[in-house]
């Protein structure tokens, strides 16, 4: 967004600007350098702020991280130098965007998201003082839905079209990775994060499911570019890897393996696929072999990868199953979140929840790690509840509810129109929001950067997508004027 302000900003004040930093940055040396380094991010985030590179390098940055998360997971996050991470420093340049795109007209779930952002401070401000560092951190939760503005005023539909051939290319090199990485994770030698005791590659189930229900939803809405012949037999070429790669995610975590298939489903919903229908007796094919052979592996972890582990995962979340670990961790968790409804719904956190800082393990009499690591509930939106409070969690509801509509609401306008493109885009959106809100729903999976930043990237390209389709929404017939 290059106005002739910015331009002319750029062309002749930014000079003046920078030598004007360097004197006063150099004079501040003197005194300390802690202000010549906040000087020089004070003059350095003025000259991006007005610079016409900013919107490309946003752009690039989050692409780059993105990528990273979904290949690498946390041990991705913990790029650069303590506190300021490779997240943040993508989330600081998603700030100055949303700042120079503040005049533009906003939707009205994103004014949704400013009031949850706002709801969200509020409750973690009071906190700083007490809890430091570890109320920032569980800021995040709506912290990084600047993400989601940002994108969605930046986002232009020349970026959708930019975005299918790297995410493409990446597809087949992601659905590799998933069950290498599940083995290379468990390995006793793994390199560490410089400055860390994080190893290079953690396998997260969960994480991984999403990205699977993401990359099986682009194949299935058909954005594979080329002929559609030709993304037809990749998809099936693809899918017994596919299917292999969630049989390792789902036989090690639940939260993989119903993210995946509702992935799946969404896309298959929104977008009958009556082209891949090939495809889905691959599928089926390939599970009753599967189901007949039965293969067990042991990957040095509690639950094997196979069919009957796939099978228990599923049925542990509405029986018991006799598998003592899957039974005890459900049995957990449901007392755990049947608590926190009834100090907020029926109790004195009702209005406020508890705040950002607190551990929420620790306070509720949950916590089951030594190190006091496990701060939240595995289910995002009884964490929003227990620290936000009821006005936390209706603001929260309805901002889901309120873009996964939407989003239907221009899927179906833009097939009326004949829309194609947009339609794929939509059908594939969609099926990626659902799968997070799955996974999100057995795992702190948004409380993350790996987690969080994908989830309000998806939602920003959502509403970016929703506003470049408006022009195909049905709009009422002007009423006839009197002669």
């Amino acid at each position: 967004m290059n106005t002739p302000f910015v331009g002319a900003f750029e062309g002749r004040l930014v000079p003046f600007v920078a030598l004007l930093g360097a004197v006063v940055g150099a004079a501040a040396v003197a005194l300390s350098p802690w202000v010549a380094v906040a000087i020089a991010l004070v003059v350095g985030a003025a000259l991006l702020l007005v610079s016409r590179w900013l919107p490309g390098l946003f752009l690039t940055g989050l692409g780059i991280i993105l990528a990273g998360y979904a290949f690498f997971g946390r041990s991705f996050a913990y790029l650069g130098v303590a506190p300021i991470y490779v997240g943040e420093m993508v989330l600081a340049l998603s700030v100055l965007v949303t700042i120079r795109t503040a005049a533009r007209q906003w939707l009205k779930l994103e004014l949704l998201i400013v009031a949850f952002m706002i709801w969200g401070l509020a409750r973690t401000i009071p906190y700083i003082a007490s809890d430091g560092i570890d109320a920032l951190r569980d800021g995040v939760l709506w912290g990084y839905a600047l993400f989601a503005l940002a994108l969605s005023v930046t986002v232009r539909r020349e970026h959708f079209e930019r975005i299918r051939g790297p995410y493409a290319f990446l597809i087949p090199f992601f659905i590799a990775w998933v069950g290498f990485s599940a083995g290379l994770s468990y390995a006793q030698s793994l390199p560490l994060i410089p400055g860390t005791n994080v190893p290079i590659v953690i396998f997260k189930g969960g994480d991984m499911g999403v990205h699977l229900a993401g990359s099986i939803a682009f194949l299935i809405a058909g954005l594979w570019p080329g002929s559609p012949g030709a993304a037809s037999l990749l998809v099936t070429l693809l899918l017994p890897l596919w299917l292999v790669s969630v049989g390792v995610a789902g036989s090690l975590n639940r939260g993989g393996l119903f993210s995946a298939l509702a992935g799946w489903s969404a896309a298959a919903f929104i977008r009958p696929p009556a082209r891949w229908w090939s495809a889905f007796a691959v599928a089926v094919l390939l599970f009753a072999t599967a189901a007949v052979v039965d293969p067990n592996l042991d990957v040095g972890r509690a639950r094997t990868v196979s069919v009957d582990q796939i099978v228990t995962n599923m049925a542990s979340v509405l029986m018991s199953t006799g598998d003592d670990k899957l039974d005890a961790t459900r049995d957990f968790r449901l007392r755990w979140w049947r608590d926190i409804l009834d100090y907020t719904l029926a109790g004195p956190y009702f209005w406020t929840g508890k705040g950002f800082g607190v551990n929420l393990a620790d306070d509720d009499g949950y916590q089951v790690k030594t190190d006091g690591s496990l701060r939240a509930p595995h289910n995002t939106h009884l964490t929003v509840l227990a620290r936000m409070g009821v006005p936390g969690l209706v603001m929260w509801l309805l901002l889901m509810f309120g873009f996964g509509i939407q989003l239907v609401r221009a899927f179906l306008a833009s097939r009326r129109a004949g829309a194609v493109f947009w339609c794929r885009i939509d059908a594939w959106l969609f099926a990626y929001w659902v799968a997070m809100l799955v996974n999100t729903s057995f795992d702190p999976y948004l409380e993350g950067p790996q987690g969080g930043i994908w989830f309000w990237a998806v939602m920003g390209l959502g509403f970016a997508a929703i506003r470049a389709q408006q022009v195909y929404a049905p709009r009422a017939p002007r009423a006839a004027t009197p002669a």
